[in-house]
């Protein structure tokens, strides 16, 4: 894991810990078309419908063998993972959502 605590500047702790619980929740499930990569992640501290807050964060993941080696290569199509995880709350703060 990355430490944040060497420059008080810039915090990704919340971030980190986001990853980290969809991570978990996630892996067990083992989906059939993974491995998977984490594509993006966004904190959904306003523009969100409805509105969450600073703690909430939502993760995209794609299976890995859509995602080609070479940059000018297309992306493949469906397959994701989209985990919104709500740090504020502690009983079930992880929402996974599975793309088409």
């Amino acid at each position: 894991m990355i430490d944040t605590s060497s420059n008080p500047k810039l915090d990704a702790s919340d971030c980190l810990q986001a990853i980290a619980l969809a991570m978990k929740v996630l892996e067990p499930l083992a989906p059939p078309d993974g491995p998977f990569k984490l594509i993006g992640v966004t904190n959904l501290v306003k523009g969100s419908r409805p509105p969450s807050g600073p703690m909430v964060w939502e993760l995209t993941f794609k299976p890995s063998r859509l995602l080609p080696d070479n940059p000018s290569e297309e992306v493949g199509a469906g397959g994701e993972w989209f985990a919104r995880i709500d740090l504020a709350r502690h009983d079930n703060p992880v929402r996974l959502i599975r793309g088409e």
